[in-house]
């Protein structure tokens, strides 16, 4: 069903009827299926589990998606506290420095890295 052209028409009509259609998949890296399913949606959003998710598949995830259609990555599941978040997000300047890569998914690499143990 996945590969056939029905799961288009059915989000094409998804899309007529509402602003927003979002569509759970299974993981990216392990599951085919979810690759196919990229394909017809307008943007990704991967949701990476602190202390669970391996660091290279969060890594060989971000070589499957199209930069063009990630819109963010979820972490969730970290249990540290949020104290100190507001004083650090305001002492920052709004430019953002220029990734090492220069792209979206350069970005992203640069973020996971940054998660050091959080991502095992």
């Amino acid at each position: 069903m996945l590969k056939s052209p029905r799961l288009g028409e059915l989000l094409a009509e998804a899309r007529r009827q509402y602003d927003y259609v979002v569509v759970d998949t299974p993981p990216l890296v392990p599951v085919p299926d979810s690759r196919v399913i990229a394909n017809w949606v307008d943007g990704l959003l991967m949701v990476v589990a602190a202390h669970r998710t391996p660091r290279r598949l969060v890594e060989e995830a971000l070589d499957i998606i199209d930069a063009a259609k990630t819109l963010g990555v979820v972490f969730n599941g970290d249990d540290r506290p949020l104290s100190g978040y507001s004083s650090s997000y305001y002492s920052r300047p709004y430019a953002r420095e220029p990734s090492p890569e220069g792209n979206l998914v350069g970005r992203w690499r640069s973020t996971v890295r940054k998660l050091g143990d959080l991502v095992r």
